[in-house]
């Protein structure tokens, strides 16, 4: 996991992995939210579990993984990218990040108990198109900051 990578030269495979990963989440999620629409709620759910379980998988071999090589500093050491704006970026990935991962937890376990409750005419899930989105859009912006950040680090 910590050979090059397949990406660039510079970049461990786990970073390689992990980025494209994210690279892809949105349209793993745009996938999920399209079997809702077409009604399959359960498949809909299905889909958006696995995805949250591989995502929080992908998450742990990336922190893991940083820690290991010694955190980002040595990352940064190679970038042409100046730690004050690298730390700046990081901070507010991390705070979007963790807005989003709280929103799709919070999602998960309401949408899940309103399902299982048979409770469609809820006041949840007249809102839950709505908060939806707002996630998507937190989700997307999440993954997209972190290939920057895999960008700034091996490419620039």
């Amino acid at each position: 996991m910590f050979e090059v990578g397949f990406l660039t030269q510079k970049a461990p495979l786990f970073m390689d992995i992990v980025s494209l990963y994210f690279f892809i989440l949105p349209i793993l999620l745009f996938l999920a939210i399209r079997l809702a629409i077409n009604k399959k709620q359960m498949l809909h759910m299905q889909a958006q579990l696995a995805i949250f379980i591989i995502t929080m998988i992908v998450i742990v071999i990336f922190e893991i993984g940083v820690r290991v090589v010694g955190g980002f500093g040595e990352f940064l050491k190679d970038s042409s990218v100046s730690t004050e704006y690298f730390v700046t970026y990081l901070i507010i990935h991390i705070l979007i990040a963790l807005a989003s991962v709280v929103g799709w937890i919070t999602m998960m376990i309401k949408s899940y108990s309103s399902y299982k409750q048979d409770k469609f005419d809820s006041p949840f899930f007249k809102t839950h198109k709505k908060y939806s989105k707002l996630l998507f859009v937190g989700i997307t912006l999440t993954s997209y900051s972190g290939v920057g950040i895999y960008i700034m680090l091996f490419l620039m």
